[in-house]
């Protein structure tokens, strides 16, 4: 049934319900096709077919009960709040109709959060839903919202913690009372909730495999902060692992721009570029990269004839006329932010009924014009 139409597969089968709702042939309250049922008629995955009911459910056609499938909502409710979005309120008082989540991110301002806010704005739009955004840029802010969200009634919250290590005893309250609390791009070591992360050592993974193949040996990593900072851990560790996988020599610079010894330790990097026992870099995030172009060109080194360099994260702020001038591993921003409202919905919804599920994504790399082939000496 999938015909001629470059339309994806599940906006076909949600257009298709959407018609029948329209035409009657689905009447209000009765039952549409399960998913296995729909994996049969149209031939699709199972992704495919949970995707369909999802978007359906997300604009209000349908509300899913588990274990019995998805039935009719009465005709134009997609249009209005719904009863059929609502979740047995946290406060007595809170207000039921639309469902309203609520949002904490550290940074408004970046590529990657921007992306994810555009994700979650994407996916859980008014009616259904009204979303607010907290800025958490410390704990203290950080907090304050997460009280806020909590007391005024939110039926959920998705949480980008501005830091792994310290989590406020109001997030060990949520868990504990099963709260709906998504994790974005951090997990809270020995607390178990729903989280949305990348895959950090793929991502090392496919930035060193990219230098290697362009043939080079003495890689170093450029860490922009301390390594305290779980993403920063991980992307060394994953570093190290791979480069002794490989038999080559780790060449780590840790918080290279902002400790007492940031001087030190860049003269010895630029020293060793000049000498050739460094040939190309991984930093950390964007802002370790444009740090390293700008501490490059101060001292003359050229990017990437002297030196290649790759950076984790878009680095939308650094362009040339040809367009993106560093080489970078993606995250998929966006999809992170789409994959953490969607738990948020399904779990709201009783289409799961797992407080602890845990969605990595796979990251993707971009080659741009900072990293060339090692030229023979």
């Amino acid at each position: 049934m999938s015909g001629n139409n470059t339309r994806p597969m599940y906006e076909l089968i949600q257009n298709d319900i959407i018609s029948k709702i329209q035409s009657g042939a689905y009447a209000e309250g009765e039952r549409v096709p399960s998913e296995q049922e729909l994996i049969h008629t149209w031939k699709v995955s199972r992704t495919t077919a949970t995707k369909a009911l999802t978007e359906l459910s997300l604009n209000g056609y349908i509300h899913r009960i588990q274990g019995k499938g998805s039935f009719v909502n009465p005709l134009g409710s997609h249009l209005s709040p719904r009863k059929y979005l609502n979740l047995p309120a946290v406060n007595e008082g809170a207000p039921k109709f639309p469902r309203k989540a609520g949002v904490i991110i550290p940074n408004y301002y970046d590529y990657h959060s921007g992306s994810i806010i555009r994700g979650i704005m994407d996916t859980l739009s008014f009616p259904s839903y009204f979303v607010t955004i907290a800025h958490g840029s410390n704990r203290q802010e950080e907090e304050h919202a997460l009280n806020y969200f909590w007391e005024s009634g939110y039926c959920g919250i998705l949480l980008f913690p501005v830091d792994f290590e310290f989590y406020s005893d109001i997030i060990l309250q949520m868990t504990l009372n099963k709260y709906p609390l998504v994790l974005m791009d951090r997990v809270f070591p020995g607390i178990h909730c729903m989280s949305v992360t990348c895959d950090n050592h793929k991502c090392c993974e496919l930035g060193l495999s990219h230098l290697i193949a362009l043939g080079h040996k003495k890689i170093a990593f450029i860490a922009y902060t301390s390594c305290r900072e779980q993403v920063t851990r991980l992307r060394m560790d994953s570093y190290l692992t791979i480069m002794a996988s490989h038999g080559l020599p780790a060449i780590p610079f840790e918080n290279f721009f902002l400790s007492d010894l940031a001087a030190s330790m860049q003269e010895n990097f630029l020293r060793q570029v000049r000498q050739k026992a460094i040939t190309a870099a991984i930093a950390s995030n964007s802002n370790a990269a444009l740090e390293l172009y700008r501490l490059c060109a101060r001292d003359g080194i050229r990017i990437p004839e002297d030196l290649s360099v790759l950076c984790f994260d878009h680095p939308n702020f650094f362009r040339s006329p040809s367009g993106n001038f560093f080489t970078y591993l993606e995250q998929n921003s966006f999809e992170m932010g789409r994959e953490a409202a969607l738990l948020l919905h399904q779990v709201l919804s009783g289409e799961k009924n797992t407080d602890r599920e845990q969605v990595v994504l796979q990251p993707g790399l971009m080659v741009n014009e900072s990293t060339r082939a090692l030229e023979e000496e």
